[in-house]
């Protein structure tokens, strides 16, 4: 019984959300936003994957993107301010790209609703879902091919855009220092993703 409710309300969840998307935000093509959606479809290429549909859409100045899946059709929303954020760094866009195309490749969104009963575990769920973060990381950074660019796609997410660029790298990875102890451990582990400073150092030890 319970399943089925939940079931239910996960459809009807992601009818809305397919919903508003496609009647609210811009849909990439041919002839909207040539430039993003051609190098969207080049990464497609690369990863021997159909070409999802893809949007920008505006959230109120969230830097952040997504990727979802609604019966066949899979989405890649990629939010306004995130590309502004960007600026001219088009690889620091690019690597925003590859890591929801990542979610798409691994078959994530395939497996969700299956895996979702494993998700209400305590630990077990989070500890999935940091790691397909890390995953899909280094499908942006492989895609974007340039380690300085997928570094900054990532602190932008932290510092945002107008500040990123004066980040010192060296001092925001000695972060991790203060993530000891058994609170942090804690606030790990309850964590559906891994701490930003740790994904930049994932990606500058995957590119070395």
């Amino acid at each position: 019984f319970y399943g089925v409710m939940i079931g239910t309300f996960l459809f009807f969840n992601k009818l809305v959300i397919a919903f508003y998307i496609r009647g609210s935000a811009v849909k990439l093509g041919p002839q909207q936003f040539p430039e993003i959606y051609n190098q969207l479809t080049r990464y497609c290429q690369k990863l021997n994957m159909d070409v999802p549909e893809a949007y920008i859409m505006q959230q109120g100045g969230d830097l952040n993107a997504f990727a979802m899946k609604f019966f066949r059709s899979k989405f890649i929303v990629l939010y306004a301010d995130l590309l502004e954020a960007c600026g001219d760094d088009d690889k620091a866009r690019d690597m925003i790209i590859g890591h929801e195309l990542g979610h798409i490749k691994a078959g994530h969104l395939n497996w969700a609703v299956m895996i979702f009963p494993g998700m209400l575990i305590p630990f077990l769920g989070q500890a999935y879902s940091r790691a397909r973060e890390l995953t899909c990381d280094r499908y942006g950074a492989a895609l974007c091919g340039d380690r300085k660019s997928a570094m900054m796609g990532l602190t932008i997410l932290a510092a945002g855009g107008k500040y990123a660029s004066q980040v010192n790298m060296s001092s925001y990875l000695a972060q991790k220092e203060n993530l000891t102890g058994f609170a942090m451990w804690l606030g790990h582990c309850l964590s559906s993703y891994p701490p930003l400073c740790e994904r930049v150092e994932k990606i500058s030890e995957f590119q070395n």
